[in-house]
């Protein structure tokens, strides 16, 4: 390490990473810090992040379709999970050729603020749905659950109970549930804390 490089790199998958910034390093980078740029200077600042990251880890994500969530840590700094959007896109094109059921191939993630609300909900969606491989996590720290299922599409009518025990957070907050919340339950969860009502 030269010292010009502080960022901590973990690779999630093929298609995702997670670039973990110092406070003084998140100054370096305008789109970071300022929300206002124009599109130009926008992209130009987060094209020298990934040159960096790509100096740094060999990992190339500048001719990509990208998704970057941005959160703060706690010493001021941030962690940036980046994602190749269309290898995603091209992935739930081949789920959805492939799959005999009509099975939605991204994943729906929905938080409960008590327990309670969680087990009833569960009891609900097994008369509605198989329980194809749905988890659930805990926020210790917030006292919030996640589930995380495949087999519910919030499209259909029959789901629209859900928002009355939970709300409805985008797709794309998977990782970062996965990677600060405890698993409580990594498969069939629907059908365990159902159980329990």
């Amino acid at each position: 390490n030269n010292g010009e490089i502080r960022m901590e790199i973990i690779k999630i998958n093929l298609t995702s990473i997670k670039v973990m910034l110092e406070r003084e390093e998140c100054e370096t980078y305008d789109f970071i810090h300022n929300t206002e740029l124009c599109e130009e200077r926008m992209l130009s600042s987060i094209d020298s992040l990934l040159l960096k990251i790509n100096r740094a880890e060999n990992l190339d994500f500048r001719s990509n379709k990208l998704l970057l969530q941005l959160y703060p840590s706690k010493n001021g700094g941030c962690e940036i999970y980046i994602s190749c959007t269309e290898d995603e896109i091209m992935y739930k094109e081949k789920v959805i050729q492939s799959s005999s059921r009509r099975n939605p191939s991204y994943v729906n993630v929905y938080r409960f603020d008590s327990f309670t609300e969680l087990v009833d909900a569960c009891s609900r969606l097994m008369l509605l749905t198989e329980d194809d491989g749905s988890e659930i996590y805990y926020d210790n720290e917030r006292d919030k659950y996640y589930l995380l299922c495949q087999s519910i599409s919030s499209k259909e009518m029959r789901f629209a109970f859900l928002n009355e025990y939970s709300k409805q957070l985008k797709t794309n907050t998977v990782y970062y549930i996965k990677e600060h919340f405890k698993c409580v339950c990594r498969s069939n969860a629907i059908k365990a804390f159902s159980s329990l009502a």
